[in-house]
């Protein structure tokens, strides 16, 4: 994957993590229920990667969407 940070991070009330990041090429997640989520981007093209943590940091679920070849771009996340 060629991004690997997160560009917003937010925590809702319940303690919940929110990480949006945007990604290029391919990366796998593990996911607290044990399953390995996979993510693959075509070569020139850019998705938004939104993810939820619980308060220990383990991955409750990802996804990814928006692919674009003009420079996707996400910069923070809201939680209420």
């Amino acid at each position: 994957i060629k991004a690997e940070y997160a560009k917003g991070v937010s925590v809702d009330p319940s303690g919940n993590i929110f990480c949006v990041a945007d990604i290029k090429g391919s990366m796998s997640i593990n996911l607290l229920s044990g399953e390995t989520k996979t993510i693959t981007i075509e070569e020139g093209f850019a998705e938004i990667l939104v993810m939820k943590l619980n308060s220990s940091g383990d991955v409750l679920w990802a996804q990814s969407f928006g692919k674009s070849s003009n420079g996707t771009s996400v910069q923070e996340v809201c939680t209420d």
